[in-house]
């Protein structure tokens, strides 16, 4: 055992957010978790009741080595929780998802204020057009915004 973790009171009668970092001497962050906990079953659906969170997303590319690398600037300007982010990139005109996809996360979560750099290559063969990136989750109102090519 590491640690004995303190829950809030909150935890006996809905759900509370863990976010755990471990970092290295310098602060730099090695590993991070995110978890969801609710001491019932029933607590969970305290989910379904969440605040909308605002998320702002900016998305650039570059090509290396016969990919496209889209890099993605994600930053949570709201007050609650972003749960479950999912980004994926799509064909601009025809709004279909370009595949295969490689993100190097997905699914994330954001707490209130944070910022978080994603990156998904895809083959160049296959995203050489116009690309948008999607983005969706739990409690965050879908949008898609243009990726712009590097300088």
């Amino acid at each position: 055992e590491s640690f004995r973790l303190e829950l809030p009171e909150e935890a006996a009668q809905g759900v509370v957010f863990i976010k755990l970092e471990l970092k290295d001497e310098a602060g730099r962050v090695l590993s991070e978790n995110f978890y969801w906990y609710a001491s019932q079953a029933a607590g969970y659906r305290r989910l379904n009741d969440m605040r909308e969170a605002a998320v702002e997303c900016s998305a650039m590319r570059a090509s290396e080595c016969g990919m496209v690398r889209v890099s993605l600037e994600l930053a949570n300007r709201s007050g609650s929780v972003a749960l479950a982010l999912q980004a994926t990139v799509r064909d601009a005109r025809k709004h279909t998802r370009v595949l295969p996809a490689y993100a190097d996360d997905n699914f994330i979560s954001l707490l209130p204020g944070e910022r978080r750099r994603l990156t998904i290559e895809v083959p160049a063969s296959v995203g050489s057009g116009e690309l948008e990136v999607a983005l969706a989750g739990w409690n965050v109102q879908s949008l898609a915004v243009p990726v712009r090519r590097s300088p």
